[in-house]
């Protein structure tokens, strides 16, 4: 079997790439919704009474 190294190390950097660009999403999104649950949890502090 002939492997050509230096292909395998491009194919390998496309997909961690991809990965990774997958990962930022993911975590962007978690971020926005737990940026949306403390607005509100702030908001509905703001309306009580101390």
């Amino acid at each position: 079997m002939n492997v050509n190294a230096s292909k395998v190390f491009e194919e390998m950097a496309a997909v961690t790439t991809v990965m990774e660009d997958m990962i930022q999403k993911s975590f962007s999104t978690v971020n926005q919704g737990t940026q949306g649950q403390d607005s509100n949890r702030n908001q509905t502090d703001m309306g009580r009474e101390r």
